[in-house]
């Protein structure tokens, strides 16, 4: 019987069966293609670490559907809209104490509003697709599920 023993709004630990794990929502991961071969990435602060990072847009399922809250995870980070996603597969993101799963999709064409108004500390940063290999090579992008998001994708063909 698992009991939790911290409870906040993002997540709760709990002690089941000898062992600790961390319950929180599933989430999503988008790998964002521009009209003009670029790959759409967020830099932000992550207070955990204390650091600022660039990884691919994300976001946690809450209420949605993950197709859902890709598109509208892809927006309010932002601003670029798509017409179509492709769901490349899901996973775990830390087996060891996290039960979250994360869902990653593909989404080509992607084109900003130029309406749109930033309501998150987001900086949108593009990275030609061409050179985004030595990018990630050069330890500009980190984060394991940025990583597996862009495995996928390579392995399928689409970067």
């Amino acid at each position: 019987m698992s009991e939790t023993v911290f409870s906040t709004q993002w997540f709760d630990v709990c002690f089941d069966e000898g062992y600790y794990k961390i319950v929180s929502s599933d989430g999503v991961a988008i790998l964002a293609i521009t009209e003009d071969k670029e790959v759409v990435l967020v830099k932000q602060f992550r207070p955990a670490i204390s650091v600022y990072t660039l990884e691919v847009p994300a976001g946690a399922l809450g209420n949605k559907d993950s197709d859902t809250t890709c598109i509208d995870e892809l927006y309010e980070e932002t601003g670029y809209q798509c017409d179509n996603i492709q769901f490349l597969g899901a996973g775990y993101v830390a087996a060891n104490r996290l039960t979250s799963r994360c869902y990653y999709y593909y989404a080509p064409g992607v084109y900003r509003d130029p309406h749109w108004q930033a309501k998150e500390d987001i900086e949108v940063v593009l990275v030609p697709v061409a050179g985004f290999r030595e990018f990630v090579l050069n330890g500009e992008l980190t984060q394991p599920v940025s990583l597996a998001l862009m495995y996928l994708a390579t392995i399928r063909g689409l970067l």
